[in-house]
């Protein structure tokens, strides 16, 4: 949030102002944001290399659960805001980081999807979560993931996506190879056309690389496209 052009030295707090056009005086007020109930419990994870945060509601359980993973960003920001909301909700929530911290890869670069199945077995077992109700939630690439392991794990029995892709796109930032590899194998991805070839027809088209229209581009190979679907 900003206030008066400025970045707020709290980014949890909201300055609401209004005022009367050709009057000099108005009023302001600030709201703090809260992600988590006063009830929740919150503790770090390391568990089988996984790299997490756990949000527990208040109750013993066994409760419904929910995997959540941010999108290129990398770390852990979005992903805990959002398992402290849901675990404000009743849900035991996850959040599991796969790049950008200690430990875990510096970019979102051929992450092994069994990683994510390894977050799955942890909550599966832990004593406050029902096994049978445990669903996944992403966003951006984190929502790409999410179809991703929803299709690759029966276990999760929800899925959802925020602002997801059907198909699955090369590491970010681009490094030529996939975002996510299964059995240490890379997974096809819809921007596999070479570097050289993806320039002329940005150059042809006028498209620029940081628009939707760049992605459809990618799109034009009906083939790659259909081996990359999710």
């Amino acid at each position: 949030p900003r206030v008066d052009g400025e970045v707020a030295d709290d980014p949890m707090t909201v300055t609401l102002m209004a005022a009367i056009a050709g009057e000099k005086a108005g009023t302001s007020h600030r709201v703090r944001r809260s992600f988590r109930g006063e009830a929740v419990r919150q503790s770090e994870v390391c568990d089988d290399g996984v790299v997490a945060r756990l949000f527990e509601p208040e109750g013993l359980g066994p409760h419904p659960a929910v995997v959540v993973v941010g999108g290129s960003g990398g770390g852990l920001q979005w992903s805990s805001e959002t398992a402290a909301l849901l675990a404000s909700r009743g849900f035991v929530a996850l959040a599991v980081a796969y790049f950008g911290l200690p430990g875990l890869p510096a970019t979102l670069d051929r992450i092994p999807i069994e990683y994510f199945g390894r977050g799955l077995r942890f909550l599966q077992e832990h004593p406050s979560v029902d096994a049978q109700r445990i669903g996944i939630v992403g966003v951006s690439r984190g929502g790409e993931l999410a179809l991703l392991l929803a299709a690759t794990y029966p276990a999760f029995r929800a899925v959802v996506g925020y602002v997801p892709s059907g198909v699955l796109w090369s590491g970010f930032p681009s490094t030529g190879h996939s975002a996510w590899t299964w059995n240490g194998r890379e997974l096809p991805v819809a921007d596999s056309m070479p570097h050289e070839e993806y320039v002329r027809l940005l150059a042809e088209t006028g498209v620029r690389d940081d628009t939707p229209a760049a992605f459809e581009l990618c799109l034009r190979n009906s083939v790659t496209v259909e081996a990359a679907e999710i």
